[in-house]
């Protein structure tokens, strides 16, 4: 590994460490605490085989980048079964655009979708309005959801939806 790899590891672990060791106020909170950062330690992880994959792939070394995605696939898998919203994000892109090593799978990626955009993440609930207003990946178009999530990611300040919306109003896609 490079030098600038294992830095980058040891300070993620090191991160991890201390956000697994700080202490909680009450029982049940923590045990929620150890949930929350078990999932953003899998998630965290998940980004490092994720850059690795992404460097190893410019490097031309297509074995240690297919590794590399298989084990960022794997540690997203753990924090979105955690509930990390931005995890299940990743995931359902990924089934979206078949990335990480992934098949395109467009009943999965509405399923993982559907779970971050539920949590309020506002790029989620983009992609499925977009999905949804124009039939992409897979899906059916179904101009009520995709008008719900729009609205949705707008609301919460996504320029991009706002100005998806404003065009779908213009060419009356919504009533």
């Amino acid at each position: 590994m490079l030098k600038e790899e294992l830095i980058m590891i040891v300070n993620k672990i090191k991160k991890i460490v201390n956000n697994l060791l700080s202490p909680s106020d009450q029982p049940s909170q923590g045990r929620q605490n150890i949930k929350i950062n078990e999932a953003n330690l899998a998630f965290e992880q998940g980004q490092v085989f994720e850059q690795l994959a992404i460097k190893h792939h410019y490097m031309l070394d297509h074995d240690q980048s297919v590794h590399n995605n298989r084990n960022a696939m794997w540690n997203f898998l753990s924090a979105a079964l955690k509930g990390h919203s931005e995890a299940q994000y990743k995931l359902g892109l990924g089934y979206l655009q078949g990335q990480l090593g992934l098949d395109k799978n467009p009943t999965h990626a509405q399923e993982w979708l559907t779970k971050a955009a539920k949590q309020g993440h506002s790029d989620a609930q983009y992609k499925l309005g977009l999905a949804y207003l124009h039939g992409q990946s897979g899906l059916d178009k179904n101009y009520t959801l995709a008008e719900e999530w729009l609205k949705e990611a707008a609301k919460q300040g996504h320029h991009e939806a706002q100005m998806t919306l404003e065009k779908a109003y213009s060419q009356l896609a919504f009533s």
